[in-house]
């Protein structure tokens, strides 16, 4: 959620509630619970690699404005 805890930002799910999901049980919510994407399984280690990915995304996008 964003910093105000009104705004999804992502979240990963497992529930199974889209089973047309090519790799279903497995998806995120983008931006707002109707918007979901494709999600994968993952190591604890590959977590918290791509979480430190997208925070130097977010941090370089916000330096820039």
């Amino acid at each position: 959620m964003d910093s105000t805890k009104q705004i999804l930002r992502k979240r990963w799910d497992s529930v199974k509630h889209f089973p047309d999901l090519p790799n279903f049980p497995h998806h995120v919510h983008v931006g707002s619970e109707v918007n979901v994407e494709l999600g994968q399984t993952r190591s604890a280690l590959e977590f918290l690699d791509f979480m430190e990915s997208e925070l130097r995304n977010e941090s370089s996008a916000d330096f820039g404005r």
